[in-house]
């Protein structure tokens, strides 16, 4: 067999003299071979580039063709349900209708295969073209017409297009580059040339889109701003702005130092073309001066004011300050401050929700974490962390499982150019100070082209509108919903031309933010030495959460001793470790002795996830025995608690023409309030309904028990009639019966007391025996004594009028029942049998409003002791008395009442004691033959 030869050719492009062939042969080539080969040569070169053009131009319509039919269905299938039926069907995915053309759709072929980007392959065109036509032919097709859509070239017709040739590439924001400002140039941080190595915030596609902040207005909370600055002051808003520490409207800069709050806004609302400094990002926002921070400290009222000043105007909250960055300190805002955000939250932009925006900290250099900062892990801020310009984090930067995005601080030369004060420019604005403002004047873009956003969505938006930087860090994971985040980039910096896109395409999340919180674990824990983890665990079900299947805030409270507070690691494990957050790292300027206690950590880590699972608590102790500072710690107490939201199936249109969906929340137990998925008005209506349905209960109770009391009662006239046999009732075991009565037509008033004629003539005589006792009239109670106070509370002087009441009943006890009555109010009492001895005279309580019904008889002491001595029985004058008032003085006397239990007791039937108001029975001792009082 022979080979075929191989030609190798030399560096000058002949042939080697030296090629051999398999049959080692040496060839000598004729004359004209060289002319032949290089005629062939050239022909084959020919012919190789008119083919790879041919390719090439096949391949380049392929690719660029795009996977979209428009498709024609009958009238019967015309409705968006039925084409996204079809179009799943037939391989497709209906992009929706085709402008006003009716039954037209818009039909988008699926590809496997990704690489391809929108183009398809001719042979995949003619595939489809194919099972359309098939499905046309049919006799019940639901297609009517189909074409599959190719791009076709346009140009324009003005002079631009002339010149683009000779003038190399536009640039498309060349208009602004054009602006005067001399800080322009030094804003790298705006947008970074194609070029650059630099990142940026992509502001100038925003400013094409005709964004600039108009409409929107932000307070700078700080230690004031220079408003007079001629590249702020036609932004300026002064009659919004306030001296919270002076307590005036005056926040112009009047120290050195306090001149933080004024580059913030220039940040923010510079003038552009001005001739003056820089541009703001928002340059056509309106900007508010609140400050906060001075030559003292604000008071927790005083930042609680600011958070919600002016609450109607304020958009949008920067805050660049927070506790210090020392690595050491763990702070955050008070109770007022707190509420004062949720409120904010709540009902800033007309219920939307005003956005609070917080810088991070620059503590990384003391190995600080923004988890030990309130404010930054507040699930109501958007806590924002500052990158360098090279996309790396600078040195001042903190780690953190609750900062929201990132903004550019800078490092080094590449800091941020702005206001000054005294009318100056400065370009050494630098730190998460600076990223903040950057955020905050961004979401001021946003509101004013999504002004119906809640402050949920802004940060929704945020998350997903982000780059990640510095890919080759390893803190970089995807969540359990497939969003990369990091401990030290939070979820990357944000991107603008991204979140105008994300706004437009954005539907807003269902109304309220839901919350479910579960109950706190209090077993206690002890932390283990030499690294070795405490782990914790807490199961979550879908009925402690209910609707909440995609978080957005995880927040953990934990009671945590410890004697070393900056060497744990705390660690927050999602459902079977497939993310997680680092809540706290070491910090070795923390030597607290103190830990952690009732501290909430928050994490962003988990958006979007499903709390339903096992999560898990680790804490980790890295010292040794040797330094231990005395004993390991103990976590005494620990709960986790999630914000979010419902997912889309769960949520429905409020009938309130908003336009927002609302959470379905079912019936059923959990953690979470039903009413969470109301609105603010119509929770404010259940709680009236409620608190009006309470009190027509208890209205209800207190009238059934009143019903209940009276049935008790036995009432008897005078004409009752005796027994005609015995009538056995029930014995009480303790104690002795009052009868209160109050003589009919009788003025109880002013009336002297009863004769003991007048008394007898009312009972029968059948059925009592009376014993009179003279009765002297000066006995009476006088006019003189009822109105002295002094005397009104003395000892009773006038007797008692006793009476006898013999049995009705053969061989029942031979003790006679003694009826007595007092001689000076008509009350009268009557004894379980032999002789009672009573003083008479309590005080009048037709005379006094602090009378109860049971001051209308003198009240029993169960004792078997001599009566009380006279002067023990007074008692200061009672604090209802009409005298302190404004009422008459009255007077009476009271002895004092000792306590027992009143219980109702039924009387025997047939006993005519005239009308009785009513009856009481005071239990206090044993059943005696004798009570005195």
């Amino acid at each position: 067999m022979r080979r075929r030869s191989t030609h190798f050719r030399l560096a000058g492009g002949g042939r080697s003299d030296d090629v051999v062939g398999p049959d080692h042969e040496r060839h000598s080539p004729p004359p004209l071979a060289p002319l032949r080969r290089l005629g062939r040569g050239i022909a084959r070169t020919i012919a190789l580039i008119i083919l790879a053009a041919l390719f090439s131009t096949a391949a380049v319509a392929a690719s660029s063709a795009p996977r979209t039919w428009a498709i024609e269905l009958r009238d019967e299938h015309n409705t968006p349900a039925v084409a996204d039926a079809i179009a799943r069907r037939d391989g497709f995915v209906n992009l929706g209708r085709i402008g006003a053309l009716p039954n037209h759709w818009l039909f988008e072929a699926l590809d496997d295969d990704p690489a391809r980007g929108d183009g398809t392959s001719a042979r995949s065109t003619r595939a489809i073209n194919n099972q359309l036509a098939a499905r046309l032919r049919r006799t019940d097709a639901e297609y009517v017409w189909f074409q599959h859509q190719e791009r076709r070239p346009r140009y324009r017709r003005g002079g631009d297009d002339i010149r683009v040739g000779t003038r190399g590439p536009v640039d498309p924001y060349s208009e602004y580059h054009a602006w005067n400002d001399p800080l322009l140039p030094r804003q790298w941080y705006l947008q970074a040339p194609p070029e650059s190595t630099h990142v940026s915030l992509n502001v100038f596609p925003l400013w094409k889109a005709g964004l600039s902040g108009k409409g929107v207005q932000l307070a700078v909370i700080d230690d004031g701003v220079e408003g007079t600055h001629s590249d702020l002051q036609p932004n300026f808003d002064a009659a919004n702005s306030w001296n919270f520490l002076s307590r005036t409207a005056d926040v112009q800069p009047h120290d050195p130092i306090d001149q933080h709050g004024t580059r913030c806004a220039g940040e923010i609302a510079s003038i552009p073309n001005n001739g003056r400094c820089g541009v703001g990002i928002a340059y056509n926002s309106r900007v508010s001066g609140l400050k906060v921070i001075g030559d003292v400290f604000p008071t927790d009222a005083e930042e609680a004011q600011a958070f919600t000043h002016a609450l109607t105007v304020h958009q949008i909250f920067s805050s660049s300050w927070g506790p210090k960055d020392d690595g050491a300190h763990l702070d955050g805002p008070g109770a007022l401050a707190r509420a004062a955000m949720q409120r904010g939250v709540t009902t800033g932009r007309g219920g939307r929700g005003a956005v609070y925006v917080f810088a991070a900290g620059n503590g990384g250099r003391f190995n600080d974490n923004c988890n030990a900062d309130g404010y930054a892990n507040s699930p109501f801020t958007v806590a924002v962390g500052s990158l360098s310009s090279d996309g790396t984090l600078p040195w001042y930067s903190e780690p953190c499982a609750a900062h929201l995005v990132m903004g550019l601080g800078g490092t080094g030369t590449q800091l941020v150019a702005t206001t000054d004060i005294n009318g100056q420019c400065t370009d050494a604005h630098t730190g998460t100070s600076a990223a903040a403002p950057q955020v905050a004047a961004l979401v001021a873009l946003l509101l004013e082209a999504r002004p119906d956003l809640s402050w949920r969505d802004v940060q929704h938006l945020l998350i997903r509108s982000t780059n990640v930087v510095d890919r080759a860090d390893a803190s970089w994971s995807p969540n359990r919903a497939g969003l990369m985040v990091s401990h030290k980039y939070a979820f990357g910096l944000v991107d603008g031309e991204k979140l105008l896109a994300n706004a437009r395409a954005w539907t807003r999340r269902p109304v309220p933010q839901l919350a479910a919180a579960l109950p706190s674990d209090t077993t206690g824990y002890p932390v283990q030495l030499a690294g070795v983890p405490l782990v914790v665990r807490t199961q979550v079900t879908r009925a402690q959460v209910r609707v909440l299947r995609r978080i957005e805030h995880v927040t953990v409270t934990v009671r945590l001793r410890h004697p070393h507070r900056g060497a744990l690691t705390i660690t927050l494990y999602a459902p079977d470790r497939r993310s997680h957050s680092v809540l706290m790292t070491p910090r070795n300027q923390d030597n607290a002795t103190s830990g952690f206690l009732d501290w909430t950590f928050s994490s962003v880590h988990h958006w979007d996830e499903d709390p339903v699972g096992t999560w898990e608590l680790e804490i980790v102790d890295p010292r040794t025995p040797d330094g231990t500072r005395g004993q390991a710690g103990t976590l005494d107490e620990w709960k986790i608690a999630f914000t979010g939201g419902c997912a889309d199936e769960d949520a429905v249109l409020k009938d309130d023409g908003s336009g927002d969906r609302t959470c379905i929340v079912p019936a059923g137990t959990g953690t979470m309030p039903g009413w969470l998925s109301l609105s603010p008005s119509d929770r404010s209506l259940a709680t009236a309904g409620v608190v009006l349905g309470t009190l027509a209960i208890l209205v209800v109770l207190v009238w059934v028990v009143r019903q209940w009391r009276a049935r008790r009662r036995h009432y008897t006239t005078l004409q009752d009639p005796l027994p005609s046999k015995p009538t056995f009732h029930k014995r009480p075991g303790f104690g002795s019966m009052q009868l209160l009565m109050a003589e009919e037509g009788a003025d109880t008033t002013s009336s002297p007391a009863a004769s003991p004629k007048k008394l007898t003539d009312q009972i029968s005589l059948k059925a009592m025996q009376v014993w009179k006792t003279a009765t002297s009239p000066s006995s009476r109670a006088s006019p003189a004594s009822m109105s002295s106070p002094k005397k009104a509370f003395d000892a009773p002087k006038s007797p008692a009028i006793e009476v006898t009441l013999p049995s009705p009943f053969p061989g029942a006890d031979t003790r006679r029942p003694t009826l007595t009555r007092s001689a000076s109010h008509g009350n009268m009492l009557l004894g379980g049998g032999g002789s009672v001895r009573t003083s008479a005279g309590p005080r009048n309580p037709h005379h006094d409003p602090s009378a109860t019904p049971f001051d209308l008889a003198p009240p029993v002491s169960f004792r078997d002791a001599p009566p009380p001595v006279a002067a023990a029985s007074a008692r200061p004058p009672s604090p209802r008395s009409p005298a302190e008032v404004g009422g008459p003085s009255t007077g009476g006397s009271r002895s004092t009442s000792p306590a027992g239990v009143r219980r109702v007791l039924s009387k025997p039937a047939g006993l005519n004691l005239g009308r009785v108001a009513s009856m009481s029975l005071l239990d206090a001792g044993k059943d005696k033959g004798k009570y005195e009082q």
